[in-house]
């Protein structure tokens, strides 16, 4: 079944972008990001980023990832540690999945980022072969409030267009949710923001077709 957009939602992107302000409230999203890191701190990972130092660890962007049992994960063709979920990952993971009806994911990717920490312009699909093809991925936010960004892809010259960058501010408990083409048409990214005072957790949910 394909999954279904809940009618309180704000359409970003019709068929491919949708944006649920305060899917948790905010006294609970606070609740949660602290059982959250709590139970995962220990698997985050400082992550490689490419700048004027040429390649280094930048340790205020970690990653870990975590899935159903048998559930697995590669990046590029290398296979990456999955860690099963937590209590409080699951809990969650099935509220996505009663949000958006007919989906349910099986896998949940946690990525913390400091103010002077960003994410490239990507496409998930691309490098991650379970994903199979335009997969739905969902990013619930925890923390400070960050700028998500959503660049088109231009198919003709297969490259980034400049042009019509979409930028989403993603707070507490907010939720966005990728799908149809969106994966295809977009790439997207977080971007350094110095200013903002704070950690921010993001978990993107998605399921794993070949596991």
């Amino acid at each position: 079944m394909a999954l279904t957009i809940p009618t309180s939602a704000q359409v970003i992107v019709p068929g491919k972008v949708a944006l649920i302000k305060g899917w948790i409230p905010e006294d609970f999203a606070t609740r949660y990001a602290i059982a959250i890191v709590d139970e995962t701190f220990n698997r985050w990972v400082g992550q490689l980023k490419f700048g004027k130092r040429g390649r280094f660890f930048d340790k205020g962007h970690t990653m870990s990832r975590f899935g159903d049992p048998g559930v697995t994960y590669s990046f590029k063709g290398k296979p990456k540690p999955m860690y099963p979920m937590t209590e409080t990952l699951s809990l969650l993971q099935k509220g996505v999945a009663h949000t958006l009806l007919g989906w349910e994911p099986n896998c949940c990717v946690i990525n913390s980022y400091a103010p002077d920490s960003s994410l490239y312009p990507h496409r998930d699909g691309q490098y991650i072969p379970q994903l199979g093809a335009n997969p739905v991925i969902v990013a619930v936010s925890f923390g400070a409030t960050r700028t998500f960004s959503l660049h088109p892809w231009d198919h003709a010259k297969g490259k980034r267009n400049i042009n019509g960058v979409i930028n989403l501010k993603l707070g507490h408990g907010d939720m966005v949710v990728m799908h149809g083409t969106c994966d295809t048409d977009f790439q997207h990214s977080i971007p350094e923001e110095p200013e903002v005072v704070g950690q921010r957790i993001s978990l993107t949910f998605r399921k794993h077709i070949e596991v």
